[in-house]
Formats: C-alpha cells, structure tokens, sequence
C-alpha cells in the first residue's frame, strides 16, 4: 500500500469508533460513513478532513491519544491521500470501517 494510507486508514477507524451510531438514524451505517466521508473529501488537509468528518458525525472528540500521531503520519503525503479518499471514497470508507471492527474485538 502507498505511504501513508495505513495510517490514514486508522485515522478513519478512530474517527469511525468514536461515532454514536445509534444517534445517526437514517441509513445504513455503512452508507452514512461513506457519506459523510465523500463530503468531508473535499478538504485541503488532512486535519480539514477530520475536522469536517468529526462535525458531520457529531463527534466532540477522540478517545485516546495517538490521533496527533496519526495526523501527523498522513501529513507529508497529503495530497496523495486526499486525492485516494475523493476519487476511491467507498473502498477507503469500507477499509475504515473494517479496521475499526477489528478493533473492537
């Protein structure tokens, strides 16, 4: 996998967890992660992309402390990200989304 993606991949998966589901309502979890990952896509940086994703989502904040460091990982590969998340944003949500419930467990 290109530099970077991995650690954008547990970014997402924070983010993901850290999400009350149950207070989403509407569709499918999967489709509304999907959602509001395209439109959060649209971002300029990574921490643009979080910030955007964690307002949709309703998220104040996330449990524990690696989020710098995984912010910090996807920086230097930014644009390349970005670019992966909008035009591949339905496989990225679903990596995400699997990660997070490898998690779990």
């Amino acid at each position: 996998m290109p530099p970077g993606r991995e650690a954008l991949i547990d970014l997402l998966a924070s983010i993901y967890r850290a999400v009350d589901w149950r207070a989403q309502g509407g569709s499918s979890v999967q489709d509304r992660w999907s959602g509001m990952l395209m439109v959060a896509s649209r971002a300029e940086t990574v921490g643009e992309l979080v910030n955007n994703l964690c307002k949709r989502l309703g998220v104040g904040s996330v449990w524990g402390d690696t989020m710098p460091a995984q912010i910090a990982a996807c920086e230097p590969y930014e644009a390349d990200l970005l670019d992966w998340v909008d035009r591949e944003t339905v496989p990225v949500a679903m990596r995400a989304y699997s990660r997070a419930r490898e998690r779990r467990s």
